[in-house]
């Protein structure tokens, strides 16, 4: 599906100059959350599409492109908060949460130029000044296909 970006954040984007700012905006959801972690890396709060998102200090690398590998983004949040590192320890430990990395600009927040949806957190760590995890997608490269083996247990009547 082909991305459309607004046409003033596009010139923004791939001219030598602007006056625009784009800003990175982190969405954390899991099912056992009353509502997402949203965080902006603006040093303030940022009001797009209705939701607040909280100033606060992230870092993202962005996914390699390897072939044969699943793209795996890595994340660190300072851990000026202790909020954060609670409410992720106390997660449902049965599914993983997702994350959401959107880039919008400051003048239209609540256009999104780039969104980087469907994200799993995976491999949390933490220590007295940030909290790390690895952000992959889905690895269907690996993935068996197709799911069932072909045995006699599992189908009796091919043999």
């Amino acid at each position: 599906m082909p991305r459309t970006i607004p046409e003033p954040l596009l010139k923004a984007m791939a001219g030598r100059e602007s006056d625009e700012a784009f800003i990175c905006l982190l969405t954390i959801d899991h099912s056992s959350l009353v509502s997402p972690l949203l965080f902006s890396a603006d040093n303030q709060d940022t009001v797009s599409r209705g939701d607040t998102y909280i100033s606060f200090s992230f870092n993202i690398v962005l996914p390699n492109n390897e072939d044969g590998k699943a793209p795996v983004m890595n994340l660190t949040i300072d851990n000026v908060d202790d909020e954060i590192l609670q409410t992720l320890r106390q997660l449902d430990k049965t599914s993983l949460p997702t994350v959401m990395l959107e880039v919008v600009g400051a003048s239209d927040p609540d256009t999104v130029a780039l969104s980087l949806p469907d994200f799993t957190l995976r491999d949390v760590g933490y220590d007295a000044f940030t909290i790390t995890g690895s952000m992959t997608l889905e690895d269907l490269v690996t993935a068996p296909y197709p799911a069932d083996e072909f045995n006699v247990a599992n189908f009796p009547g091919l043999y």
